[in-house]
């Protein structure tokens, strides 16, 4: 008796007589479906034509909906970036003031070391309080 041989690209036959087919593949990704899509016969004629524009629209929004970006996200992130530029404006600006007064570098050290502050917080109560050092630590103490 000789084994009958089937090769693998013939469908196999069942116990009932019936062929196996192999289910198609699922839809990997949007393109995948779109282009399933149009491979489904469409009518012809203005109608046909009507459908595949439809088609075109549809991706089209859809397209547009991802791209989108909220209006509030931006709004937002822009007035951060402008609080933060006026910010470092007024920085620039009093570390200049600073550098052109004439306040004494023991008197910024000396309120440094009593007050454990930053530096820019003695110049600035230096300059405020013209170079008087009891003015100034006064006023760091009073705030």
């Amino acid at each position: 008796m000789a084994a009958k041989s089937t090769s693998a690209s013939q469908p196999e036959a069942s116990q009932n007589g019936k062929k196996n087919v192999k289910a198609e593949k699922p839809v990997a990704n949007k393109q995948d479906a779109d282009d399933e899509a149009e491979d489904e016969p469409v009518e012809k004629g203005a109608k046909g034509e009507a459908v595949k524009d439809m088609r075109n629209v549809t991706r089209y929004f859809e397209e547009q909906a991802e791209r989108s970006v909220d209006a509030d996200k931006i709004q937002k992130a822009l007035k951060t970036l402008q609080e933060e530029a006026i910010a470092h404006k007024v920085a620039i600006a009093r570390k200049q003031q600073i550098d052109r007064s004439n306040i004494s570098k023991e008197n910024t050290d000396l309120i440094v070391a009593e007050l454990n502050v930053p530096k820019l917080v003695a110049e600035k109560a230096l300059l405020d309080n013209n170079n008087d050092v009891r003015a100034a630590l006064t006023q760091l103490i009073t705030q």
